[in-house]
């Protein structure tokens, strides 16, 4: 199959990020996929900062569909998208990622390589974005990072969860069922339609050419909070799939993310140390705060590493009192300290 005959449908979700959004917007118009090729699909999931007007008077050079609904949340808004796309593939570009010229291309290529596959490409944050301790952390631990040295180009990719740029064929996002609108939080409805993918035969496919920038606007307080929310829908996932436990094949996350720590000894004891004497979190956001002061990158690793799970452990804590215990088994899958989002 030629790879310029396949056609392509990007679904930006958004809420309250006009200017993200028409940053987005605007870096699609010069891509080397012909536009002739793709379109964009727009889903407002209920903004209220004049998106839809800013969108009216804009003048691009491809196809731009937009439409308004009240706020659902991103795995409703994202369903809408699917529902609307004509393309045989979907790209779902989350709002406040910028696409790089042969990001689109990149992805097509791929899905005409192998018509079974989910194609993740690679984020970096952008050279004019304030380069803070914080966002260097964050580069430390991406899995995409890691994967970019680690895994050769095409090669299958592990993990099943999503992200802000993952491209699927229409079809086999139908034949999933597509977003699971019950993730009404952060951190749960990529993964959970991830695992679905996989049930299905798919291979996820890392695409290290098919780049775009990430403008990451969350300060350390809103991630953590972000983070609380992605530890109590991953045991929601865990809940609703317990056939993970004897899955030997299905891994949620990479390698780079830390297990859940409930299983070895020093691992819990750590944990629980850290859920019940809350001024060790408040020490470390202290050392943090240091290292950045003097812009201590290597100093400010492990503090943050420590802060990013507390807040995940108490989202997993809450979890487990929300949707009630794991079994040792399923405790033993992996689950995230971060992603981009």
């Amino acid at each position: 199959m030629n790879a310029l005959k396949d056609t392509i449908s990007v679904c930006i979700a958004t809420f309250n990020r006009k200017q993200l959004l028409q940053k987005s917007l605007l870096a699609l118009c010069h891509q080397t996929l012909p536009t002739e090729l793709f379109e964009v699909i727009v889903i407002d999931d209920g903004s209220s900062d004049g998106a839809g007007e800013m969108i009216k008077g804009l003048s691009l050079p491809y196809r731009l569909s937009y439409y308004y609904q009240p706020n659902q949340g991103l795995a409703a808004a994202r369903n809408k998208g699917i529902s609307k796309a004509i393309g045989q593939i979907i790209l779902f570009l989350d709002d406040d990622i910028v696409a790089l010229p042969r990001l689109l291309e990149e992805h097509v290529r791929l899905h005409c390589e192998d018509e079974r596959a989910v194609v993740v490409g690679h984020l970096d944050f952008p050279p004019d974005l304030e380069y803070s301790t914080f966002l260097w952390y964050l580069d430390r631990i991406n899995e995409f990072n890691s994967l970019l040295h680690k895994r050769p180009k095409g090669e299958k990719h592990r993990p099943v969860a999503l992200t802000g740029n993952t491209s699927v064929r229409k079809e086999h996002l139908v034949a999933a069922g597509g977003y699971d609108e019950g993730f009404k939080e952060y951190g749960g409805e990529d993964k959970d339609l991830g695992y679905r993918l996989q049930k299905l035969g798919l291979n996820f496919k890392y695409a290290p050419g098919a780049r775009a920038y990430h403008y990451h606007s969350k300060g350390l307080d809103a991630f953590c909070q972000g983070m609380i929310s992605a530890g109590k829908q991953m045991v929601r996932i865990l809940h609703k799939y317990p056939e993970i436990e004897s899955d030997s094949s299905i891994d949620i996350v990479s390698e780079n993310w830390f297990r859940l720590p409930f299983k070895k000894a020093c691992q819990k004891t750590i944990f629980m140390a850290l859920l019940h004497f809350p001024w060790i979190i408040s020490l470390s956001r202290q050392m943090i705060r240091l290292a950045d002061n003097f812009n201590l990158r290597l100093l400010s690793y492990p503090f943050y590493r420590i802060t990013t799970q507390y807040y995940f452990g108490r989202g997993i804590w809450e979890g487990l009192r929300e949707f009630g215990h794991l079994g040792a088994g399923r405790a033993r899958k992996r689950v995230p300290v971060v992603g981009y989002k």
